[in-house]
């Protein structure tokens, strides 16, 4: 897996998406897009799917694995014109050094205004908040 490149103070929130990622069976859940047969995009209480879908595509960028999507090059030093790509390197080979949490990051604020903006919060509570949303995704 990469690393997290931070976002202004957002320490807190990699630290919690390391985690998550290094828990075999919720990786491999998202990872092989299980996921999208239980979302539950008309529960009022989750987020319509979007945080799990972009969770489960930040978890296959920093795990190396390729979307569906095309992804194309705007110029040579790997950075891609694909919003679902978050991360800078050479897509090709495998692993970049580190991942760009920005689209996972823009989503979470859209739907939880305390996460919104780059101050630093308690990981604690963003591990509540996201295992929640997820789970009523």
């Amino acid at each position: 897996a990469t690393g997290l490149g931070n976002l202004g103070n957002t320490c807190f929130m990699n630290s919690t998406l390391q985690c998550l990622a290094h828990t075999t069976p919720l990786r491999k859940y998202f990872t092989s897009g299980d996921f999208e047969r239980d979302l539950n995009k008309d529960n009022p209480l989750g987020t319509g799917g979007e945080l799990a879908t972009e969770f489960a595509h930040l978890l296959r960028q920093m795990w190396g694995i390729k979307d569906e999507e095309k992804i194309s090059v705007v110029n040579g030093d790997g950075i891609y014109s694909s919003s679902r790509v978050y991360s800078v390197g050479n897509f090709d080979s495998g692993l970049s050094s580190v991942t760009y949490p920005r689209t996972f990051k823009h989503t979470l604020g859209k739907h939880a205004e305390q996460f919104s903006g780059y101050d630093q919060h308690d990981s604690q509570e963003l591990a509540i908040y996201l295992l929640d949303a997820l789970h009523e995704d």
